[in-house]
């Protein structure tokens, strides 16, 4: 009696599991119901990259982030996005951990909170708190779904950029600075040269910036001189010049910053390269 009892109970089981991957895989479903029924058996693949998991319910987390922050108009995360483009968003996150690890580059705790204090700074309010109350999840948890994907994207980026010696725009950067060493201003340079539409008609000038504030690839510039020329410094984004104009030293030191900015190699174009070597396999509509 008690085995057919169980065996009744595993049937039933196996009956609804059947029933929702039919749902969710055959039909695309995608509703309170189905997300619950993801959240019981959170093990379910959405897609696989080179035998790298992605799961079903890391999708629907992602998803209901982004669901979050349109309801509360929250400005601290990207607030669009459907389900297929969260999971290729988050194949392309599984393919940048690989390409990472593939060359031995890991995230130190260290250089996320640097990272994530930096983010901070160009919110007013308490971060940390519209974290819990928007997305009812701890800060610690953000910075793993959020913000240390994002730092590895632009950390191999700058592996990228650092390894374009032969670029034509690290040569061109080069260029400009033996330019601006022969005498040619800054001001002028920044004006006919750089590749930064936002500054380069205002001399390149970025404004003040405390060391918190000022992009993590840039902070060198607070060991300039005043009016003194930094050598050609390479960022995820591509490649600067930096003059600091003026410090403030009274109080928190702020240094007033101009640039000059020549992009970088297309990494898009470089990940589309590398994602053609991937075996990639999704299994949701």
């Amino acid at each position: 009696m008690n085995r057919r009892i169980l065996l009744i109970i595993l049937t039933a089981a196996v009956v609804v599991v059947a029933i929702f991957s039919l749902a969710i895989y055959g039909f695309g479903v995608n509703n309170k119901i189905t997300a619950t029924f993801n959240d019981i058996f959170p093990f379910l693949p959405a897609a696989l990259v080179n035998g790298r998991v992605v799961f079903l319910d890391e999708v629907d987390d992602r998803l209901w982030l982004h669901e979050q922050a349109v309801m509360h108009q929250s400005l601290i995360m990207s607030a669009t996005g459907n389900q297929q483009q969260i999971l290729e968003a988050l194949i392309r996150q599984e393919i940048i951990s690989d390409l990472l690890e593939k060359r031995n580059i890991g995230i130190l705790s260290a250089e996320l909170e640097e990272y994530y204090t930096h983010l901070k700074s160009n919110f007013t309010g308490d971060v940390g708190k519209e974290i819990v109350e928007v997305f009812h999840i701890s800060e610690e948890r953000f910075k793993v779904l959020i913000v240390r994907p994002d730092l590895q994207e632009k950390i191999l980026k700058l592996e990228i950029n650092s390894q374009a010696s032969g670029d034509k725009g690290y040569e061109r950067a080069r260029k400009i600075k033996t330019l601006l060493n022969e005498g040619m201003s800054f001001v002028e340079a920044a004006r006919f040269y750089s590749e930064d539409e936002s500054s380069k008609y205002n001399g390149g000038d970025l404004g003040f910036f405390t060391r918190t504030e000022v992009n993590p690839w840039l902070k060198r510039a607070f060991d300039l001189t005043a009016s003194s020329t930094s050598d050609v410094i390479v960022s995820p984004d591509g490649y600067h010049i930096l003059m600091v104009t003026n410090k403030d030293e009274a109080g928190e030191e702020k240094i007033q910053l101009q640039h000059i900015f020549i992009r970088g190699p297309d990494f898009e174009e470089y990940l589309e390269r590398q994602q053609k070597s991937y075996r990639i396999y999704t299994f949701v509509k």
